[in-house]
């Protein structure tokens, strides 16, 4: 569990060395093979591999997973000249 964001993500995993590592935001990173990136297309393509090694369709490899619930991100409007004294 880390702070949520690209940046955030990426130098953690430079610190701790995951072979892999994502947020729900769709951040996805491969150490191990891919020099700490993150990119969709290269994602999708271990995705793939992944099912045709396993023989499983999407549906039945989702369906295996654990269940968590995720609320939407919230965020509150607040004046610039306020900023610094809200905590």
């Amino acid at each position: 569990m880390w702070r949520t964001g690209h940046s955030f993500l990426k130098k953690k995993n430079q610190e701790v060395k995951a072979a892999f590592i994502g947020e729900l935001s769709g951040h996805f990173f491969f150490s191990a093979d891919f020099f700490n990136h993150d990119d969709g297309c290269y994602t999708t393509l271990r995705l793939l591999d992944y099912l045709s090694r396993s023989d499983q369709t999407l549906s039945q490899a989702v369906a295996g997973l654990p269940k968590y619930i995720s609320s939407p991100e919230i965020k509150l409007g607040c004046a610039d000249d306020k900023k610094s004294g809200v905590n």
